[in-house]
């Protein structure tokens, strides 16, 4: 069975929003089929009305890319990408866990709303909760929740836009800090 050129295309640019230009440098087969089957099979779960977990995400991405004890595993160390300072270890650990009850619980909803799954990808890259791979875990469970909400294939960040989608993710982080999340996570869980 051939690969799906959506999704291929939303592996590329998500990449390169990386840095990865996957075309542009030199082509790295185990990134790309890593990524991909990663995106895949979230988006195969999503058509079952569940969402796949982020470190069963981050597991299948990064295997073989960072040390085993690094893959599907919230991070043990400070993190910070650019200006985003991102929450301690033991924030990051608490958050994570309240964005699944919170997304598990915007599953069950109807209709499920494709802003809501925006929201849910800026909540967690403000997170940020592993060492490496954030911005591709993020936009591939990002993928799955737009899938869930209507839209396929799923709409990905071209890598010419990577200035205004960080920018995006800037304003999220000046609205918010790890107990304003927290507290705003716990009343999804609720809604």
């Amino acid at each position: 069975m051939g690969r799906d050129s959506a999704l291929e295309k939303f592996v590329v640019e998500s990449n390169a929003i990386e840095g990865y230009h996957l075309y542009k440098f030199g082509w790295d087969p185990k990134l790309f089929q890593q990524h991909y089957d990663a995106l895949e099979l979230a988006l195969q779960i999503a058509t079952t009305n569940r969402l796949i977990g982020p470190n069963a995400v981050h597991q299948r991405l990064m295997y073989g890319l960072l040390p085993e004890h690094r893959t599907g595993y919230v991070r043990d160390c400070g993190v910070r990408v650019g200006s985003h300072i991102a929450p301690s270890p033991e924030s990051a650990a608490i958050l994570l866990d309240k964005w699944v009850v919170a997304a598990d619980r915007w599953v069950q909803t109807k209709p499920r709303m494709l802003a809501d799954a925006w929201w849910f990808h800026q909540a967690f890259e403000f997170i940020h909760p592993y060492v490496d791979g954030n911005g591709r875990t993020g936009r591939i469970l990002w993928g799955a929740m737009q899938l869930m909400a209507g839209t396929h294939p799923p709409v990905y960040v071209p890598s010419w836009e990577r200035q205004s989608y960080y920018a995006e993710l800037m304003k999220f982080e000046a609205q918010h800090t790890p107990s304003t999340l927290g507290d705003e996570l716990d009343a999804r869980s609720r809604a």
